[in-house]
């Protein structure tokens, strides 16, 4: 009769007495990381809890040539929560809101994605953006069909001057605009 001994398995290591060290990086990795913070001005903080989601944000790039990417806003139409990475798309003025001088909207610039395949998209990590408050004018579920009312620096929709003319409406416009508000004594 034979008899075939058991194999002896190790028992699990005890659990560390620090979890929050992390484990030795290896060279290259340890080279990586030097290169990240040397080409990164604000170098990564750790995600915190009830950090932003960046999902389908209006947002500014920190640290942004702007020869190569002159876009001030973005919008974010990727975000990659667990890589804090996000693929954004340029916001381009598409017009001015219209309307009568007492609607908030009146003569601001109204923004909708740059289309597609004619400008530069952006990867970038996610501490390099920062969230711009706007709103969804139009209500469309197509981002490439939105319109955007963008506030930066949380400024508040301001009620336009009567007789302000958007910059894209015709001199003749302006001109006439201006003749009838000095006709009603308002300068």
């Amino acid at each position: 009769a034979t008899t075939t001994a058991a194999a002896a398995v190790p028992p699990p290591p005890p659990p560390s007495s620090s979890a929050a060290e992390p484990p030795p990086l290896s060279p290259m990795d340890a080279n990586a990381l030097a290169l990240a913070r040397a080409s990164c001005p604000d170098p990564p903080e750790p995600p915190k809890k009830g950090t932003p989601k960046l999902y389908n944000k209006t947002v500014k790039v920190k640290h942004l040539d702007p020869e190569t990417y002159p876009h001030t806003y973005w919008f974010v139409y990727q975000y990659v929560p667990d890589m804090r990475w996000a693929h954004l798309c340029p916001m381009v003025i598409s017009g001015y809101f219209a309307g009568n001088s007492t609607s908030k909207r009146y003569g601001r610039p109204r923004y909708k994605l740059a289309p597609e395949g004619t400008v530069r998209e952006l990867d970038v990590a996610a501490h390099r953006v920062q969230v711009v408050k706007s709103e969804q004018v139009a209500k469309n579920t197509d981002a490439d069909q939105e319109v955007w009312d963008v506030f930066d620096d949380d400024e508040i929709p301001p009620q336009m001057a009567p007789g302000w003319v958007p910059p894209s409406e015709p001199a003749a416009t302006a001109a006439a605009t201006a003749t009838a508000a000095a006709a009603a004594g308002v300068v």
